[in-house]
């Protein structure tokens, strides 16, 4: 079998590894709970032209930010700091957690 060290310089030389399907892994891996979280960001533009980017599940998660694309960036980055403290300090839900983003202009 080979080491992590001999897969980083295979991989070097071109040679492939591959990776079982995930039909092949172990049956007890498909029975993982998960709690799903869909947060929604509401994007807005300023009259001054700044764009405004708000997670209005998390309350507090707001930026601005000079274009669309950055204001987003910035709102998902946040929230996603504010679930993970939330995590860390046992605030959030036991079992993993499923996120996506939904974003409405």
């Amino acid at each position: 079998m080979a080491d992590a060290g001999d897969l980083k310089s295979s991989a070097r030389k071109g040679v492939r590894v591959r990776v079982p399907p995930p039909a092949s892994l172990p049956r007890s891996w498909d029975v993982v709970p998960c709690q799903r979280m869909r947060l929604t960001v509401e994007l807005d533009r300023e009259t001054d032209g700044r764009w405004i980017a708000d997670v209005t599940e998390l309350p507090g998660v707001m930026v601005y930010a000079p274009t669309r694309d950055e204001a987003l960036a910035a709102a998902q980055a946040l929230a996603l700091s504010v679930l993970a403290d939330k995590l860390e300090h046992g605030e959030g839900p036991p079992e993993l957690l499923k996120l996506s983003f939904v974003i409405t202009a």
